[in-house]
């Protein structure tokens, strides 16, 4: 694994693009209450990666995809044995976050027993991070994919409907199975817009193998 580390911070500078760049400027522009949220998000977080893990959804080790300051990976790590993430723009001297893109992670094959995303509404052809995510998972690891209906902030270039409408999309093929979906609440990551309570959690499960 320590081998990868370096080759994928390596990377970095050659995946590069404008999108990219859009997309991790999100953390400068919002740093202050970014990591303010960032713990309230950890609390919410680690209490259901803890009851997803104690019901044999979650599995180890586990991928939070988009995961900025850390929040996600430290809750992660609280459910199961070994947890990291990537993101365009993990903040500096980061312990939890690595350099990455959803539409093309650098890991191998079966590396993971789950790979847990929030950020769907910032990925272009959510299709490439569906195929990634399947590819990097092991054999019946879980897939989880939180849908906020929140107003869509500047960064978004999809709604939660089109969020929805990828997702269902997703599973009328037959390399994904729903285990089940639930409600939650979520925190207000920008108090700026007008929001909606809540987000869609989807609990998916990889068929098969490969």
């Amino acid at each position: 694994m320590s081998m990868f580390l370096v080759a994928a911070n390596a990377l970095a500078p050659l995946l590069g693009n404008a999108y990219e760049d859009f997309q991790a400027s999100k953390l400068g522009n919002g740093s202050a209450v970014i990591a303010h949220l960032d713990k309230i998000l950890e609390r919410q977080l680690r209490s259901r990666f803890q009851r997803l893990a104690k019901t044999g959804i979650m599995h180890s080790p586990a991928l939070g995809v988009g995961a900025r300051l850390g929040s996600e990976v430290r809750s992660l790590n609280t459910a199961v044995s070994l947890g990291i993430g990537i993101d365009f723009n993990p903040g500096p001297k980061s312990r939890w976050v690595l350099y990455g893109d959803a539409r093309a992670l650098h890991f191998n094959d079966a590396s993971f027993g789950t790979v847990y995303t929030n950020i769907l509404d910032h990925i272009p052809q959510p299709s490439r991070f569906f195929d990634e995510a399947h590819r990097v998972l092991s054999r019946n690891g879980t897939l989880i994919v939180d849908v906020s209906y929140n107003v869509p902030d500047e960064w978004s270039i999809a709604t939660w409907q089109e969020q929805v409408a990828h997702i269902s999309q997703e599973l009328l093929l037959p390399r994904w199975g729903l285990i089940t979906k639930e409600e939650v609440k979520e925190v207000n990551d920008n108090p700026t817009l007008p929001r909606r309570k809540g987000k869609m959690c989807y609990y998916i499960v990889k068929r098969g193998g490969g």
